[in-house]
């Protein structure tokens, strides 16, 4: 409730206000008694009674009336100097009519002194002008026949509005047979708002021409690579009888060193193309999604001798194939880093929480050292004595992944014990 209307209420909830009230009501219920049972007769001896009742009633009417009066003067100046004190600038505008009646112009009738401000003028030079004379430009922008529209109809105005080099943001309403508005300098925040975009725009440009550089490296990257790697083998291929044990180990290294400079561009590829478009919302069957990864890695399943149990999984929002991602590089992970003479297993899970749903991808792995379970989701990071090692790529496309989902991922993992990693995606409706 406004402080004015407040304390206006309180006045008539207050003892004093009931008493007058009593009274102005009783003393109208005994002239109203008076009017009823006047005597015809001038001589009776009750007239004079009746007279001095009458009298009394319109004495303590006037009294009530006078308190009352000056009770609204003194609400009406506060809520003059409350408005006064607004810091967002305030005027009041009545129409000027034509001699046809249509409205040809406003013309103040009063401002706060933050409006004064605005316009860099006293409240004398500004009550009493017109819209067109305070603001020359105002027939020709619209301004007029916006506020004309909205005395015709009765609708509220908000509209952005600019005066010289400042933006304002207008809230008007209709007010007798004109309106009134508060306005609120937003120069800065639209100022902001155009940096801001300029920004997202060459970050959009900066990210497009990342993307172009990352499939052109990898074009580029790749065929070398892919020559020398059949060089080594001709190499081998050929001289087979004069390679000693050493130069086979040397051609051995060599193309385990190029198979993880292939898998490496393929790696920088995929985390660029994350982020090429905006993330889908559409629904995505993970229990689909999943089988579809298995299938994929089945020659990987078959070698390493590898165990998946998957428990039913939901459906999420998102993009099935950033998703399909995600869940290949940590199936990958779990399969390729196992102990030692241990069958790798691998368990798939989901759960709900909150909202979203909380999935854990467990293995009996070679485990994650302490001081490495943040710094393995950075780029190009791999944990410490990792057998064998990785391109330090997967785990980051992962966070990236599950990140412009809305979701984080983490890791619990004991050394020689295995892995849990988890992340959270939303739920679907």
């Amino acid at each position: 409730m406004p402080r004015a209307r407040r304390r206006n209420a309180e006045w008539v909830r207050s003892p004093p206000a009931r008493r007058w009230f009593i009274a102005a009501a009783a003393g109208l219920l005994g002239a109203l008694l008076i009017a009823r049972f006047w005597p015809d007769d001038p001589d009776d001896p009750v007239l004079p009674y009746a007279v001095l009742s009458l009298g009394a009633t319109f004495a303590l009417l006037a009294v009530v009336i006078g308190h009352l009066t000056r009770h609204l003067a003194a609400l009406t100046r506060r809520n003059v100097a409350l408005l006064n004190t607004m810091l967002d600038p305030f005027v009041v505008y009545i129409a000027v009519r034509g001699d046809a009646g249509a409205i040809v112009d406003f013309r103040c009738t009063y401002v706060n002194d933050a409006a004064c401000t605005l316009v860099g003028a006293s409240r004398e030079r500004l009550v009493g002008r017109t819209l067109s004379e305070t603001f020359p430009d105002a027939e020709a922008d619209g301004t007029l026949d916006r506020y004309r529209r909205l005395v015709q109809t009765g609708t509220t105005l908000i509209a952005e509005q600019c005066r010289g080099a400042r933006i304002f943001d207008v809230r008007a309403v209709h007010l007798g047979d004109g309106f009134a508005a508060a306005l609120r300098d937003i120069t800065d925040r639209k100022h902001a708002e155009e940096r801001l975009l300029r920004a997202q725009a060459e970050l959009e440009r900066s990210n497009a021409a990342l993307l172009e550089f990352a499939e052109v490296a990898s074009h580029e990257l790749s065929e070398p690579l892919a020559t020398a790697a059949l060089y080594a083998e001709t190499l081998e291929h050929r001289e087979h009888e004069a390679l000693d044990p050493r130069a086979h180990r040397l051609l051995d290294l060599l193309r385990e060193t190029l198979d993880r400079m292939q898998d490496r561009i393929h790696g920088l590829l995929s985390y660029a193309v994350v982020h090429e478009r905006p993330t889908p919302d559409e629904p995505v069957d993970c229990d689909q999604l999943v089988g579809e990864v298995l299938a994929e890695l089945e020659s990987s399943l078959a070698a390493n001798h590898a165990r998946v149990t998957v428990r039913p999984l939901p459906t999420v929002v998102g993009d099935p194939e950033r998703l399909s991602l995600l869940f290949e590089n940590l199936l990958s992970n779990a399969i390729r880093f196992h102990r030692d003479g241990e069958q790798p297993y691998v368990s798939v899970s989901a759960a709900p929480e909150d909202w979203a749903w909380h999935f854990r991808v467990t293995d009996r792995g070679s485990g994650i050292a302490p001081q490495d379970t943040e710094r393995i989701f950075e780029l190009f990071e791999r944990a410490n004595g990792a057998s064998p090692p990785g391109t330090g790529i997967g785990l980051a496309v992962c966070r990236r992944v599950v990140e412009e989902h809305g979701g984080r991922i983490w890791v619990e993992s004991r050394p020689g014990e295995g892995s849990t990693f988890h992340f959270l995606l939303g739920k679907s409706d």
